[in-house]
């Protein structure tokens, strides 16, 4: 059986945002069965020796297939859909180098952007001059990216062509780190492109499932 190791939602911000949700869609999308084990953040349930044996800094999400052990939300996702062959590119191929292309893109340069503005936003209470120019600097700079994204999807329905991808589910929920800004609005194709993502019937069921 497949474990997916999460955080309990403590904030009601964090719904849908702590990262563990991406495995879920992606289980629910391939239709695996699978089973979820959401710790306690405040009790430091991610921190037991248990829990660091999996996962050796403690965070979120891991996964355990059987004796299998695997952490980082992409390698999770980019895993399961090999093993299904469903919703990703077959390895080896220049398809596959675009989707890796797109998935390192959501997971190291628009992930971290966004989770300073969230960070920033709802985690830091006194915001001093330099801290509130940090945060407008990466807004800016998330701003730029999602033009830019906005340009990429107006050629295509989907981030790889035309048909949804786990690629999409790792950009969509970079992306939806920032749903409490406004950030998305200003541009149609990626707010077109965010809400057909967030109605498929798998996100769905993956929300109401998550922390």
């Amino acid at each position: 059986m497949i474990t997916i190791y999460g955080l309990n939602a403590f904030m009601p911000q964090l719904k849908g945002i702590i990262r563990d949700i991406r495995p879920v869609w992606t289980l629910e999308e391939l239709g695996l069965p699978y089973q979820r084990n959401v710790m306690n953040a405040q009790n430091g349930e991610h921190k037991t020796p248990a829990y660091l044996a999996i996962h050796p800094f403690g965070k979120v999400p891991a996964m355990t297939d059987g004796d299998f052990a695997l952490f980082e939300s992409a390698a999770i996702c980019t895993y399961l859909g090999d093993k299904q062959n469903k919703l990703i590119p077959a390895a080896g191929t220049l398809d596959r180098a675009v989707y890796d292309q797109w998935v390192l893109f959501a997971a190291s340069t628009l992930d971290p952007v966004a989770a300073r503005v969230l960070g920033i936003d709802f985690f830091i209470e006194k915001k001093d001059a330099t801290l509130i120019q940090y945060r407008n600097d990466a807004l800016e700079s998330l701003t730029g990216m999602i033009a830019a994204l906005d340009k990429e999807l107006g050629k295509r329905p989907y981030i790889l062509g035309e048909a949804f991808s786990i690629a999409d589910i790792l950009l969509s929920s970079s992306l939806r780190i920032v749903n409490h800004t406004e950030v998305t609005a200003k541009f149609p194709n990626v707010q077109a492109y965010l809400n057909k993502n967030f109605a498929r019937p798998a996100f769905v069921k993956a929300l109401e499932n998550n922390g």
